[in-house]
């Protein structure tokens, strides 16, 4: 069993999605090297050394993720532009890997506005 607190943010922002995530380790890892790890071959996640924001992916298609832990307190703190990499796009990325397409075919075609 895994115990997650998902705490999503309100911001006044006119786009980003900023989220943290706080769990309790059974296991003395390096979260950073795990993830990275994981998502080597994702080319839209970014891990990061520090704690990540949404100027940093504001129109963009990445997710930036960071995590630390102290003792076996878990942290990740993730952060997404949601008008580009929100549902839509991830619907665009869905259908490109079920049709055997490169995930990301479309995707830079997505406009930034506002």
């Amino acid at each position: 069993k895994i115990s997650v607190n998902f705490v999503p943010h309100l911001i006044p922002a006119t786009r980003g999605e900023l989220v943290s995530v706080y769990a309790v380790l059974k296991k003395d890892i390096d979260p950073i090297k795990v993830l990275k790890k994981h998502y080597e071959n994702d080319s839209f996640i970014r891990i990061r050394e520090k704690p990540v924001d949404i100027k940093s992916t504001a129109g963009t298609h990445f997710c930036d993720i960071f995590a630390s832990k102290n003792g076996n307190a878990l942290f990740v703190n993730s952060a997404i532009d949601n008008l580009l990499r929100g549902a839509s796009s991830q619907a665009l990325v869905c259908a490109n890997l079920m049709c055997g397409f490169d995930e990301g075919m479309g995707i830079p075609t997505i406009s930034y506005v506002p």
